[in-house]
Order: C-alpha cells, then sequence, then structure tokens
C-alpha cells in the first residue's frame, strides 16, 4: 500500500471511529439534573405521577402535590404510606400499606377512604391481612382494579363506592389466578397481568374473568409497563417488548449487564417520543429504538424509585436523596410514529 492510500484510508478510520464515538448508541444523554425536593428520607418504593398540570408524589410519610415543576409541594393526605397512585375520570386514587384505599374528587386536595367490602390491615372486618395495595389500574371502562400483594383482586364498577373480591373468580384454565397476579396494565383492548413467578396472562378488557396464559416473561416479575409508537414494553430484571406476530417477547439489556451486578428496571416513562428506564442501582437510561441499546443519561450513581414525564421535563425520585428533575434535549421524532404516551395507550 503506498504512502497516499496508507495515509486515506488512516484518515478514514480516524473518521469512522470519531462518528462511532459521538453517536448515540455509544455516547451519554447530555442531560442536567437538579434537585428540586431535598429528601434524604425518601425510600425505594416512592411513586411520582402527574395529571398533566401537576406533579403528584407517595412515599412513605403521605401523598404530596406540586404546582410549580417540584419546587414546593403541599402535604393533602398525612400519615400514610402510599404506594400507588391511579387516575380516573375527575378522580385521583391512592393505595396504602396499612390503610386500604383512598380516594379524591378534589384532585388529590382532599380524600375519603373508599374500603367497603376491601380487606386491609386498620379494618377491623378483616384482622390479620397485612397485605398492602400493590397497584390500582382504572381500565378504559372506567372500572377499577386493586392488587393486594399475593393477597388478592378486588375490582370495583362504582368508583370505589364498593369492591368485590375476585381472588377466586379470575381463572386461566380452571386455576384460580386472583392471589398470584403481580402486576398489571391494559394495552390494545386487553388487560395484561405478571403473576409472581413472572408468567404473563392477558384477557379481553370486556370480559377479564377469563385469561389465556403466554410464556413466562424473562428473569421474573414485571414491575413496570409502558406503551410508545404501538408497542407494549415491560420490565423487570431486563426490558421486554410483546412482539404479537410471534406471541412473544424480545428482551433487550445485555448491555447494562456490565454496568450493573442486577440492573433491576424501577420505573419506565415516555418523554418526547422517546423511552426512560429507572435502574435500582444504575441511574437513568434511554432506550434508543433505532439502535435496541441504552443511553445513560445521568444520575447514573444513585438508586432509582420512579421515573415521569411531566410537561416536557423528566423528573426521578431518587432513594436517599430526593426528587430530581431535567430537561431532555429536543430531537427530531423518529421510527413510524412521534406519538407520546403519558400512560398506557387508550383507544378511543
Amino acid at each position: 500500500m503506498n504512502k497516499k492510500l496508507s495515509l486515506t484510508f488512516s484518515l478514514t478510520l480516524l473518521l469512522l471511529i470519531t462518528l462511532l464515538a459521538a453517536s448515540p448508541a455509544h455516547a451519554g444523554l447530555q442531560v442536567e439534573w437538579e434537585l428540586v425536593l431535598d429528601d434524604q428520607n425518601l425510600r425505594y418504593g416512592a411513586r411520582l405521577e402527574t395529571d398533566e398540570l401537576r406533579l403528584l408524589l407517595g412515599k412513605h410519610d403521605g401523598f404530596y402535590i406540586s404546582q410549580d415543576h417540584g419546587y414546593t409541594w403541599d402535604l393533602t393526605l398525612p400519615d400514610r404510606s402510599i404506594t400507588c397512585i391511579a387516575f380516573g375520570p375527575n378522580t385521583v386514587y391512592a393505595g396504602t400499606y396499612y390503610h386500604g384505599l383512598y380516594r379524591s374528587e378534589t384532585r388529590g386536595n382532599t380524600w375519603k377512604p373508599n374500603n367497603k367490602g376491601f380487606a386491609f390491615d386498620d379494618n377491623p372486618d378483616w384482622p390479620g391481612d397485612y397485605s398492602p395495595i400493590e397497584q390500582i389500574l382504572v381500565t378504559r371502562s372506567g372500572m377499577v382494579i386493586a392488587i393486594k400483594y399475593h393477597s388478592g383482586i378486588y375490582i370495583s364498577s362504582d368508583r370505589g363506592d364498593s369492591w368485590t373480591d375476585m381472588s377466586e373468580q379470575w381463572l386461566v384454565g380452571q386455576r384460580h389466578i386472583g392471589y398470584s397476579i403481580w402486576s398489571m396494565t391494559e394495552f390494545d383492548d386487553y388487560l395484561w397481568a405478571c403473576t409472581g413467578t413472572g408468567w404473563i396472562i392477558r384477557a379481553p378488557s370486556s370480559k377479564p374473568h377469563w385469561w389465556d396464559s403466554f410464556a413466562s416473561f424473562k428473569d421474573g416479575r414485571i414491575f413496570a409497563w409502558e406503551a410508545l409508537n404501538d408497542r407494549l414494553y415491560a420490565a423487570s430484571n431486563i426490558l421486554g417488548r410483546w412482539n404479537e406476530a410471534e406471541h412473544a417477547w424480545d428482551y433487550f439489556s445485555e448491555d447494562l449487564q456490565s454496568k450493573s451486578d442486577s440492573p433491576h428496571f424501577t420505573s419506565l416513562a415516555v418523554n418526547r417520543g422517546r423511552l426512560f428506564v429507572g435502574l435500582r442501582h444504575a441511574g437513568v437510561h434511554l432506550f434508543d429504538e433505532r439502535t435496541e441499546t441504552f443511553i445513560p443519561a445521568g444520575l447514573q450513581e444513585f438508586p432509582i424509585a420512579d421515573v415521569v414525564s411531566h410537561q416536557g421535563d423528566l423528573y426521578a425520585a431518587v432513594e436517599g436523596k430526593g426528587v430530581y428533575r431535567a430537561s431532555i434535549p429536543v430531537v427530531q421524532p423518529y421510527g413510524k410514529s412521534a406519538t407520546t404516551w403519558g400512560a398506557i395507550k387508550h383507544q378511543q
């Protein structure tokens, strides 16, 4: 090879290496995080939600609301350990660890317990039931589903005024599955659920009594669900995306294994048409659909309890630190759709 060709080859290789190093798949996303709530007592399990106008925070000592992007917070439900938050038409629901379920018809400013027929620790009619509420799901039809930790499924058709125990009425074949459901979502006219052993089941939203079973989800129980570009994502110790054509999950997270001994996804959030993930031991990452890789997006040294997108910004609840806020850089939408979902897709 002559010197001219050798020089050309060297310059081309250098340019290629430079481009690869600068590409999103190989470099972290430049995100500046700001601590907006200093709370060193924030625990794992804290929940962030948004009703588009305000930020909502549920933690071990109550329910909080912020109307100024997280800089100040009002405590509206004190002395209750909040485990989950959900929204219905003009309604906010909060699940607790010991005290059952609460409902607010004032956008979270005032609360009333709604536990008729519902088993919980402080209810004298149900002594010895110590299981917290793991999740509340409000379906498109208005049905409210409350999932207790390994202790049953309850549904309400009257916005929580009364509850029916469905633990022994929901079946896969002849097997009761109501005591084993870990988490649930609604997507594409189906209710999807994950059992405590990682088995995936689903049923039509209009007829949730009879469930079909699918292959188990790799690496166990699903901690978070999210929809983006007509695709359903789920996360446990690995990120999965449902492949309807093959009735199977495609998995992504091998490149995270080297960054953390236990990548354990805690939360998923869509911001500006992109999927962000919170990791129990490794901060926030962006999942790039084009390359199917994870891009560090800050807070890598912190344990993330939850992430949520609010008014274009991304918020993270960090265990032992508090709540952080970041403005995510705007990029051109990619893929077949630029639709951003603030929650699981609800078709009209």
